[in-house]
């Protein structure tokens, strides 16, 4: 009977031993995971920082091309607008004097 009962408190110790570094391997996993997890989270977010920053730079470009554009075509129409002052402004001068004068 001494036999039998110390071999189930050896099979129990045994069992208590795997179940501690059952839990230990458990704990070192969950870790290694999360390392894992980390390092994967900097690096997709250092990616999308540079993609981003790519996608601003591009954005920046685009903006200030159709900036420059904007802005010659606007000199465009001021010197347009200044010509034909300049070759009509009297024509310009008396039809506004006409329309004054007859209401």
């Amino acid at each position: 009977m001494d036999t039998i009962v110390n071999k189930i408190s050896e099979i129990e110790t045994a069992a208590v031993k795997i179940m501690n570094e059952s839990a230990l391997q458990k704990k070192e996993l969950d870790e290694e995971s999360k390392q894992r997890m980390d390092a994967y989270d900097a690096d997709v977010d250092q990616k999308t920082e540079a993609k981003l920053a790519d996608i601003r730079a591009s954005l920046e470009k685009e903006k200030q091309a159709e900036l420059s554009s904007l802005k010659e075509a606007a000199a465009r129409t001021v010197l347009n607008l200044e010509k034909e002052y300049a070759e009509n402004h009297e024509t310009l001068a008396a039809g506004i004097l006409k329309q004054m004068i007859e209401g």
